[in-house]
């Protein structure tokens, strides 16, 4: 469970995020929608850790997370954080990747996480050897092989054609039934958001405007960025 009370951060005085309550539960799926620049990325990176918040708590499993960061705690969560960037070491092989999160004696369980991702074929290539499709799928067996509690997602399949994209994410869904992992991801695609339980927060200028599920949101959507994605849902269905 997370638990955030108050929370300010400011970049000088172009931008101030502000989120004055939120508690996102184990075990579910949350998105966070917006228009560029609304504090999405922010938002993402001060829960898990990355970036230092001005004021309020935020509070993971009971634990303070001001408090873990300051006594170097922070794997006590069990967070893992994945973006556009990816993190691939050049000079390692894909199973090597798998294997450092898992162990050196892991190589048959680092097989099968690349067989999830349908990469096993792939295993002694480097990521200049790989496309940029399966370079995404290399980080993601890496991220989910570490069997996070905590899944950070921030636009890290943005790029990619649907069908890769839907591939991808079909992944991560079937680990979220397997385990207590609990996603929240920076949404580009509309992929997962009509689950009925899946929780969606709509960002603008810092704040969040809306808190719902898919059909909450577009039966009352609130601010102009959301009257205009609802639109567009509406004609693509």
């Amino acid at each position: 469970m997370i638990n955030i009370k108050n929370i300010e951060h400011s970049y000088g005085d172009d931008f101030k995020l502000r989120v004055e309550a939120l508690s996102i539960p184990s075990n579910s799926s949350t998105y966070i929608i917006g228009p560029s620049g609304s504090g999405k990325s922010t938002l993402l990176k001060l829960i898990c850790g990355l970036q230092n918040f001005d004021t309020g708590d935020i509070i993971i499993d009971e634990h303070d997370l001001k408090s873990l960061l300051q006594t170097g705690e922070l794997y006590l969560l069990k967070m893992m954080f994945m973006s556009q960037e990816l993190g691939l070491w050049p000079h390692m092989s894909a199973l090597e990747h798998v294997k450092l999160v898992l162990g050196a004696e892991s190589t048959d369980e680092a097989i099968i996480w690349l067989r999830k991702v349908k990469l096993s074929h792939r295993a002694d290539a480097k990521p200049y050897q790989l496309s940029g499709g399966e370079r995404q799928r290399l980080a993601l067996a890496r991220t989910l092989a570490t069997r996070p509690k905590y899944l950070f997602l921030d636009e890290p399949f943005a790029n990619l054609d649907l069908v890769l994209a839907e591939e991808l994410l079909s992944v991560i869904y079937q680990e979220q039934r397997l385990s207590s992992l609990t996603l929240i991801q920076i949404s580009h695609y509309t992929m997962g958001l009509d689950d009925p339980d899946a929780n969606i927060l709509v960002l603008e200028n810092g704040s969040i405007v809306q808190q719902g599920n898919l059909t909450d949101i577009k039966n009352n959507p609130h601010g102009k960025w959301s009257e205009k994605w609802v639109s567009m849902l509406i004609k693509k269905s």
